[in-house]
């Protein structure tokens, strides 16, 4: 028969038998009195040590309760994160007509001469009643006052205070110690869980193949697109921006969070670094856009996320250009470093550059892009589709739509101004869109992000400026959280496109691996921010941009991904065989995308097979918001 150690309220230990405590929840224990058992003869026990003589790893090193603490009430506080949520375990203690309230000190008497930043102080007043305390004298009023950065964090700082002078510092360490460790077990249906979606990870791992990359199923990098390296990613994207706007309550909530990061070699879950985080759901009002390229047209999040990636490497070529032919200062890089290698110039003189052979960016999501990937998933994974608990498929073998011939499966859709959601772009006038029609109240329509997704899985996420001087640079991996279905979002991001052909060369037809988390979390009926957080580790700071508008808030300023900035910034490392650029001052912006020519010719290849597959037109801004020259 297995023991367990059970502290007593006289604080004597006795050894009982494991059955009498519940298995499903570690912290209840039961209290017998004396007369239950007979006294066992037992040496003297060290709670501090983990060699313990008996029992469950770690029971023993919880020290034995205060005296004066009524045990039943211990017994339920112990059922209560202390660490994570020491309001709703103090407030237990005084349930169900305790006397406690909390007062929030109004701002003239808040004592702000140790910081320069917004602090809440609050009070906490209570008594301690009978059933919590055997000790009958201590009945006054206690007040407790606290500060945070927020009143939530005030309020809980104030409970974690109240719950130390009730139980003492060593019981109360003891107990958040001893959660720790039991709360890190997994129940049974997470386990089940997770290995579900690494169950899915393998399949679509194994089913991606690179194509043109001399990568196939039998990859052995395969491996390690594992639900270790999505769980890592999505936790070091979400981490990242709660870090960054942990102290702006205004501009904290979000509906959509996405993120670009790299790894540097293997294994990739121990060499992830983040490169850029976003948030956002909506698109520019037609009143707003720019003809001077200040405004940024699309504010979802996956969008901006690859355009802070631009950024980053443009960045990156700023600084292998100016370390070159000396030594490099990592320390004042982001990452400690370049990522990118120069491999000579053209002709022309035009420096051309190239990802390093161990560099790799993944793309995360929060949830299925907007569009294909989007509209037939309502509820993520659908067991009666895709067998979870069927082993990985072997090479060559798919999983596949069960109704691939629905109406609008794989169509192009597009983004509806000052709304969420898209429709199908064959539902839409077939004329191109204009500046004055625009103007004058028309919609303005944007591509999906499904459809942008799919269309940089053939062109690069660098962008037309940028392939003037490198070749294209794919997502070696899209990890999706909520409404997530393998088999649409597979067929929106590339499988519409995995015969397609006639690319220039060094462009092809990208096949990312995808994965999914295996905490997709519940869906929430909340109203969308009317804003969008961007930030790149190039940056010092993150931009607060407003969605309507396209530009920074406060203020209206532009945002630095906008078009022009990044018009500037090509132009000063675009260079003529002479050294100069003279014959380029009066060039436009649309003119600078066209000297990239490859890729060019590549998006119109791109475009002619989505409208002959019958997917549809592909939906082009008015050509007057690229016209403008610096």
């Amino acid at each position: 028969m297995d023991y367990d150690i059970v502290p007593l309220p006289s604080q004597e230990l006795k050894v009982v038998p494991l059955s009498s405590l519940d298995k499903d929840n570690p912290f209840e224990v039961e209290y017998l009195s004396t007369s239950n058992y007979a006294p066992v003869e037992q040496s003297p026990i060290d709670f501090s040590s983990d060699d313990l003589p008996f029992g469950l790893p770690g029971i023993g090193q919880m020290l034995p309760e205060p005296s004066y603490v009524n045990p039943a009430m211990l017994k339920r506080l112990r059922k209560c994160n202390l660490d994570e949520n020491s309001c709703a375990a103090f407030n237990s203690l005084f349930v169900p007509n305790g006397e406690i309230k909390y007062e929030f000190l109004p701002e003239e008497d808040l004592d702000t001469s140790l910081s320069h930043e917004k602090i809440f102080q609050v009070n906490l007043i209570f008594k301690i009643p009978a059933w919590i305390s055997t000790n009958q004298t201590d009945v006054n009023e206690r007040v407790i006052t606290a500060s945070g950065s927020s009143k939530k964090k005030a309020k809980a700082e104030a409970a974690r205070i109240g719950l130390i002078s009730i139980l003492g510092i060593n019981y109360y360490n003891s107990i958040v110690e001893f959660q720790k460790r039991t709360l890190s077990v997994p129940n049974p249906n997470q386990q089940e869980k997770q290995m579900k979606t690494s169950n899915v990870n393998a399949k679509f791992s194994r089913t991606s193949k690179f194509a043109s990359s001399g990568m196939d199923s039998d990859d052995p990098e395969s491996e390690e697109y594992s639900l270790a390296f999505a769980q890592r990613v999505a936790k070091l994207v979400t981490e990242k921006h709660m870090e960054l706007v942990k102290d702006d309550e205004t501009y904290a909530s979000q509906k959509v969070i996405a993120g670009v990061v790299l790894t540097l070699g293997l294994p990739l879950v121990d060499n992830v670094h983040v490169v850029s985080v976003a948030t956002g759901t909506k698109c520019i009002e037609g009143d707003f856009m720019s003809e001077k390229g200040l405004s940024l047209n699309d504010c979802h999040a996956e969008v901006l996320a690859t355009r802070c990636l631009r950024d980053f490497l443009y960045s990156q070529i700023d600084a292998l250009k100016s370390f070159e032919g000396s030594p490099i200062e990592t320390n004042s890089l982001p990452l400690q470093g370049i990522i990118l290698e120069s491999v000579g110039s053209t002709e022309d003189s035009i420096l051309r550059i190239k990802l390093k052979d161990n560099v790799k960016f993944h793309l995360y999501i929060s949830t299925s892009p907007c569009g294909d990937a989007r509209i037939f998933s309502p509820k993520g994974l659908e067991p009666e589709v895709i067998d979870l608990t069927a082993a990985p498929c072997a090479p060559g073998e798919e999983v596949i739509d069960t109704h691939p011939n629905r109406i609008n499966r794989g169509v192009l859709r597009a983004k509806i101004e000052a709304a969420e959601g898209t429709i199908p772009v064959a539902n839409l006038s077939s004329a191109p869109q204009t500046w004055d029609g625009i103007m004058l109240g028309n919609a303005l329509h944007t591509m999906s992000c499904s459809d942008k997704i799919c269309r940089w899985n053939v062109l690069g996420i660098q962008g037309a400026l940028l392939s003037v001087f490198m070749d294209p640079i794919y997502y070696s991996s899209i990890v999706l959280g909520s409404l997530h279905h393998p088999v649409h979002f597979k067929r929106a991001v590339y499988s519409r496109i995995e015969n397609l052909t006639k690319v220039e060369d060094p462009y092809r037809v990208n096949l990312p691996k995808l994965l999914m988390v295996a905490d997709r979390g519940k869906r929430r009926v909340t109203k969308s921010p009317n804003h969008s957080i961007t930030w790149t580790c190039s940056w010092n700071s993150y931009e607060i941009i407003s969605s309507a508008k396209g530009r920074c808030e406060p203020g209206g300023v532009a945002s630095r991904l906008a078009k022009r900035l990044a018009f500037i910034r090509f132009l000063k490392l675009y260079k003529t065989g002479t050294g100069g650029r003279d014959d380029f001052v009066n060039i436009s912006y649309e003119g600078a995308k066209h000297l990239a020519t490859k890729y060019q010719e590549s998006k119109m290849k791109f475009m002619e097979w989505m409208k002959e597959s019958g997917y549809g037109v592909w939906i082009s801004k008015p050509i007057e918001q690229d016209s403008f020259v610096l």
